[in-house]
C-alpha cells in the first residue's frame, strides 16, 4: 500500500492513542463492563497504581507523536507491546469486546512493517 494509505492509518492510530490515552486520566467513556475474569485481572492491574497511568502516557505520547509526523517508527514500536497485550487480553479473557484493540493492533502491525525499514539494523 502506499504513502497516503500509511500517512492515513498513522492519524487514525494516533487519534485513537490520544483518545483513549486522555481517557485513561479524564474518565469522559463509560467504562465497558467485563466478565468477572476481566474485572478481577483489570482489578489486580488497577491495584498496582502506575499501570494504567504509565500505559496512557504511553498511549498520549505516541498518539503525539504520530499526529505531529515525528519519531512514527519509534511511537510505532512503543505501543507494540501495549497492543499486543490488548489483544491478549480480550481473547483470552473477554473476546466480545475484542474489535477496537484488534483493529489497533493490525494497524499496529501494518505500521511496522511501513517502517521495516528503519528496524532492519536491530537485527544485523
Amino acid at each position: 500500500m502506499g504513502k497516503k494509505v500509511t500517512k492515513f492509518l498513522e492519524v487514525i492510530l494516533g487519534l485513537v492513542l490520544i483518545v483513549f490515552g486522555a481517557n485513561g486520566f479524564l474518565q469522559f467513556m463509560t467504562p465497558p463492563q467485563f466478565n468477572s475474569a476481566a474485572s478481577d485481572f483489570l482489578g489486580a492491574l488497577f491495584a498496582t497504581g502506575y499501570i494504567f497511568p504509565l500505559m496512557s502516557i504511553i498511549w498520549i505520547i505516541a498518539g503525539i507523536l504520530l499526529l505531529i509526523h515525528k519519531a512514527r517508527a519509534f511511537a510505532v514500536i512503543l505501543i507494540f507491546p501495549i497492543s499486543i497485550n490488548l489483544m491478549l487480553f480480550h481473547l483470552a479473557l473477554d473476546s466480545a469486546q475484542i474489535v477496537i484493540p484488534l483493529v489497533v493492533f493490525l494497524i499496529n502491525v501494518y505500521l511496522i512493517w511501513a517502517y521495516f525499514k528503519v528496524y532492519r539494523p536491530l537485527f544485523k
